[in-house]
């Protein structure tokens, strides 16, 4: 079987070489900075991981959110790799060479003293030209340091010190514009310090100090966040008193309204009680501001527990997005910089019912539905420039949505996730919001062998999205199908192909920014 899979990927190794002559394909920059990914909806819940991260997710399908399209779901994904892994090991380095993708890497490590633990993390990837300028590639390091303080200490027992820092940078050029030449370059840095006590029975709090830098090269353009997020909650028995709040100040350099500086805050106090074991209710209100709008809501759910395994749940939750210039960019990365600096979402309305039903850890189930009416609803569409893509927000939207989650996790038989939805986004002319399909879903299947063998199946798929407010042009539906495989060949190295947009269609998640066809990436492991 060894001799098997060597020669496979001896054979993929010598394609990917002769390719590497001639002229390559490079997904845009959004779809490697992790903006693109087929989510069905942004109320959904992330599915538990199946896979060590640091151990498998190289070596099979890379849908990190870095191969996927950018605005089939328009939230910002994390491209960060995590250092959970289910057989522990304290580190790893993970190459990849591709048709496209030339190179790739990842390193990984993290060791824990005592009551310290410390993660640090490397990560770059370049895509070659598939078509003139459409090359991309970005990079980035990140660094945290959690310190936890024992549960008989006579200060602050149980609680977490966490300080983390993290930089990564990307460019790319608006090959799908009328000057394909020109190339964004950015910049973006975090660091958080925090301290967390959850460990009481009657007591808890927490405090965040947050602080986010932003830059783009092509104007000097550069943004400054400024975060403070404190919580507090107070348990009677059967009763749990709380508030959260958030404080964020935005400081700006060489933006075109000449406006520096912007405040948002909100705070969300909330009251919870258990009246039966069955039973968890929830309600409070939500007051929030900027330095243009203001926002307040009453809020609520009810949870019941049906039977084992069996849960119902109804959320009423209001809420508020901030988006600033850098939440722009993340969302799309050929976005325009425009004289709007940042947008205040409102969800106004947020009606979520689901049912749920779980068994033990080897399948899960969910069917969901929802409603929101939203004011300053954050949107792009190229109306003034082909390819570059204005900033714009729309009132009175409406979003109708129906999903279903489905987990199973069996050794028997592999496993297998599937999220598939209905979503309907309109304006108040009843008009589809540009970039938002209405029919979208995610399919994986894996299996693990015995012998240190495995592989993954992923399919995306999305349907009648359209281009422009007016409904005019509409995007061919998207598929997106991959295959990856792995090979322990040592306990310490692991050899894998990864076989990207088999279909080798020509996917458009922004009009005019085709994706990358066809890509064999080859890649091996080493871990200690």
């Amino acid at each position: 079987m060894k001799k098997l899979f060597l020669i496979i990927v001896l054979a993929a190794s010598l394609k990917v070489a002769a390719q590497s002559e001639q002229k390559s394909i490079e997904l845009p920059d959004f779809v490697i900075t992790g903006r693109q990914s087929v989510e069905v909806l942004s109320a959904q819940k992330s599915k538990p991981e199946l896979i060590s991260t640091l151990s498998k997710e190289f070596f099979v399908p890379q849908y990190s959110p870095e191969e996927l399209p950018l605005l089939i779901e328009s939230d910002l994904k994390s491209v960060h790799p995590s250092i959970i892994a289910e057989d522990f090991f304290d580190g790893n380095v993970n190459i990849g060479v591709g048709s496209q993708t030339f190179p790739a890497g990842e390193f990984n490590l993290a060791k824990s003293f005592g009551n310290y633990l410390v993660k640090a993390s490397a990560w770059g990837k370049n895509v070659k030209q598939y078509i003139d300028n459409a090359g991309f590639n970005n990079s980035g390091v990140s660094l945290d340091n959690e310190f936890f303080i024992g549960t008989k200490s006579n200060f602050l027992p149980g609680a977490k010190i966490k300080l983390s820092g993290a930089y990564s940078r990307e460019s790319s050029k608006f090959f799908g514009s009328l000057t394909p030449s020109f190339e964004r370059k950015t910049d973006r840095a975090s660091a958080i310090l925090s301290l967390a006590d959850n460990y009481s029975q009657r007591f808890n709090f927490g405090i965040d100090l947050k602080g986010n830098f932003f830059s783009m090269e092509e104007n000097d353009l550069t943004e400054k966040k400024l975060g403070l997020k404190p919580f507090a909650a107070v348990k009677f028995g059967k009763f749990e008193i709380g508030a959260e709040g958030f404080y964020q100040k935005q400081i700006l350099e060489n933006n075109l309204s000449g406006v520096d500086d912007y405040d948002f805050y909100f705070v969300n106090p909330y009251l919870k009680v258990s009246p039966t074991k069955d039973v968890i209710l929830l309600g409070g209100v939500t007051y929030a501001s900027n330095s243009n709008n203001t926002f307040f809501s009453p809020f609520g759910s009810i949870q019941y527990l049906v039977d084992n395994g069996i849960v119902l749940q109804a959320d009423y939750k209001p809420a508020v997005n901030n988006y600033t210039v850098s939440d722009f960019t993340a969302k799309n990365y050929y976005s325009a910089n425009g004289l709007i600096d940042n947008i205040l979402n409102e969800v106004n309305v947020d009606l979520k019912v689901s049912f749920r039903f779980d068994y033990e850890k080897y399948f899960s189930f969910m069917l969901w539905s929802e409603y929101k009416k939203e004011d300053g609803y954050l949107y792009f569409e190229d109306a003034s420039q082909k390819g570059i893509f204005n900033v714009l927000r729309a009132d009175d939207v409406k979003t109708t949505s129906l999903g279903i989650n489905f987990l199973m996790n069996n050794n028997g038989f592999g496993y297998f996730m599937m999220n598939a939805g209905y979503n309907k986004v309109t304006d108040s002319k009843d008009k589809l919001i540009p970039y938002n399909p209405k029919f979208s879903a995610d399919i994986t299947y894996g299996y693990d062998f015995d012998f240190g063998a495995g592989a993954k199946a992923v399919y995306k798929f999305a349907q009648d999205s359209y281009a422009n407010l007016l409904n005019t042009y509409k995007l061919n539906s998207y598929h997106n199908l991959s295959l990856g495989v792995y090979y322990k060949l040592f306990e310490a190295i692991t050899l894998s192909a990864d076989f990207q947009n088999i279909l080798n269609r020509s996917n458009f998640a922004l009009r005019y920014y085709e994706e990358k066809p066809f890509d064999i990436i080859v890649g091996v492991e080493y871990r200690w």
